[in-house]
């Protein structure tokens, strides 16, 4: 998440909208209503999956998404998911400059020399 945040705020020079993502703060006015939908079915996907529901893709397409596009979004959070699996069951370790003091920062459970 620190990862993906910076680079929203790298792209979008809007450090409020990297903080507001780092924290799940999706309510940032730099989000529109189908940014919510997709962030707040990702976070549901990602970490209640047994819980997704045929509702949580319908409200994905009132916010405008195609069947593809939610098919791409399910595909990227579980290939996300799946890579860090496969990281940390490596023993992968974190080489970027300052990840450990922000995700502990932001209380985020990463440790030194950990992915």
């Amino acid at each position: 998440m620190l990862a993906h945040a910076a680079w929203v705020g790298r792209l979008t020079h809007d450090e409020g909208l990297q903080d507001a993502i780092t924290r799940k703060g999706i309510t940032h006015p730099g989000l529109g209503d189908a940014d919510r939908a997709m962030l707040a079915y990702v976070e549901k996907l990602t970490l209640r999956p047994g819980t997704v529901e045929r509702e949580d893709v319908e409200a994905l397409r009132a916010a405008g998404f195609s069947d593809q596009a939610i098919g791409d979004v399910a595909i990227n959070a579980a290939l996300f998911a799946f890579m860090n699996r496969v990281v940390d069951g490596l023993g992968g370790r974190l080489d970027v400059d300052g990840m450990v003091e922000n995700a502990q920062r932001y209380g985020y459970p990463l440790h030194p020399g950990t992915y």
